[in-house]
């Protein structure tokens, strides 16, 4: 069972076990402080991240490394989140390419060419190319849920070669936002 509290602006107490109180935070938006004591706003304020970061160095792993791009993310108002990361593949070997997926975790974020780590979301999709150092677009957009309100995560690209020669990822964007 939930309260509704209208307040000065003041964060109430912390309700009781299995209680959700919902009031009007210090902007003047509906926010909420569930029985755990973590205060979180329901309209606005959700986490969002957006970053262009330095190509990462390339990997002939066939099983796939971390990339190192530390995106970042502390849930606020949901514990949904949509990770998007995007940019171009390549190999310097013909007619091979690259596969790539999205992992998440809490802790400390991976550096690139770290074994993989965290949790997978989403399919693992290959990119091939027809010509060595040929560069393709990809984009991967996944929806994770079920994240601890409060709680700091870390979202990051795992690639690897398909069959051989150095797959590499250029060009890339990564953001995640709370919906």
């Amino acid at each position: 069972m939930s309260e509704i509290i209208l307040t000065n602006q003041a964060t109430p107490a912390t309700p009781g076990s299995g209680k959700i109180t919902v009031f009007a935070n210090s902007g003047g938006k509906l926010a909420q402080v569930n029985d755990a004591g973590v205060v979180a706003p329901l309209v606005g304020g959700g986490a969002s991240y957006q970053a262009t970061p330095a190509d990462p160095t390339g990997t002939t792993s066939k099983t796939g490394l971390m990339m190192g791009l530390a995106g970042a993310f502390t849930p606020a108002t949901t514990g949904r989140i949509r990770i998007t990361i995007m940019g171009d593949v390549q190999n310097n070997t013909n007619a091979d390419g690259a596969k790539m997926g999205v992992y998440y975790g809490t802790g400390s974020a991976p550096a690139n060419a770290a074994a993989i780590t965290g949790t997978s979301v989403g399919s693992i999709p290959i990119a091939t190319v027809a010509a060595a150092n040929q560069r393709t677009p990809f984009m991967l957009s996944v929806l994770v849920t079920g994240l601890v309100l409060g709680t700091a995560y870390w979202f990051d690209l795992m690639l690897g070669a398909v069959t051989g020669g150095t797959a590499a990822a250029k060009n890339i964007t990564v953001s995640a936002v709370e919906y």
